[in-house]
This record gives C-alpha cells, structure tokens and sequence, in this order.
C-alpha cells in the first residue's frame, strides 16, 4: 500500500550544512465541496489518497479529477538545487551564488560605456605591392 509522502525530501549536505531537495514527489490535490462539507483528493506518484493521507481506490475519486489527471499531467521542471549557473552574456559559468555581483559587473561595464562612440574595427593588413617602374 502507497503511503503519502511529503513533496520535497530534504537531506543535510554535508559540505555546507543546509537542507537540500533531494527528491520531489509530484502531487496535486484537488478540494471537493459535497452536502456533508469539503473532502479533499490527493494524486501522487501514480496512488489517489483521501482525507488524512489514506489511499483511495480510484473509483472513489470523482470522474473529472481522474481526467484532469490525465489531460494535464503533473511535471517537474527542475530536479533538486541548480548550483552552477551560466552567464547568457559571457558565458562563464560559476556558483550560483556568485550570479547577482557577476550580473552587476555587467551593468556597471554597460553604463561605463555608454555615451563613448564605439571603437572602429580593426582592418586587416594588406602588403603593399610593389610600384611599377615608369615607361622607358
């Protein structure tokens, strides 16, 4: 039997001592006002759970919910913490706590710059030919 599982499993990272998302369950729960007051509908990792994190059977949740399930299906757009970020400008890549100053050295080239007109670009050097001797 399934059990309900928090979202995000945390761990400990060793080398800086903060939790970290190790795992994300994907989880939707849907609230359902019926003559008896509000239940409540938890999808998560393929089980259905009711009140108090029980499983269901899936003939117990109601139609729609399934096929909402089914037509838009829970999807997890990043896996556990994105530490190294790439610059879209530069494209150094660093710790992602280094991003904000880096971005801000960036402005700081830019507003340094502005108003200077732009340097001409260098043109390649072509050997002179040698001159042509005047008619005898």
């Amino acid at each position: 039997m399934a059990r309900l599982e928090p979202v995000h499993i945390l761990e400990m990272d060793r080398a800086t001592n903060r939790m970290e998302v190790v795992r994300i369950n994907p989880t939707r729960t849907f609230a359902h006002l019926g003559d008896t007051g509000v239940a409540t509908y938890t999808w998560q990792n393929g089980h259905w759970f009711g009140q108090g994190g029980q499983e269901i059977p899936v003939e117990q949740v109601p139609l729609d919910y399934r096929e909402t399930m089914r037509a838009h299906p829970v999807v997890i757009a990043e896996q556990g913490p994105s530490v190294v970020w790439t610059c879209e400008f530069c494209g150094h890549s660093m710790n992602r706590s280094e991003k904000d100053d880096h971005l801000i050295g960036h402005v700081r080239d830019t507003l340094a710059k502005a108003g200077t007109p732009p340097s001409p670009p260098e043109l390649p050097k072509v050997e002179e030919r040698p001159k042509a001797r005047p008619a005898a």
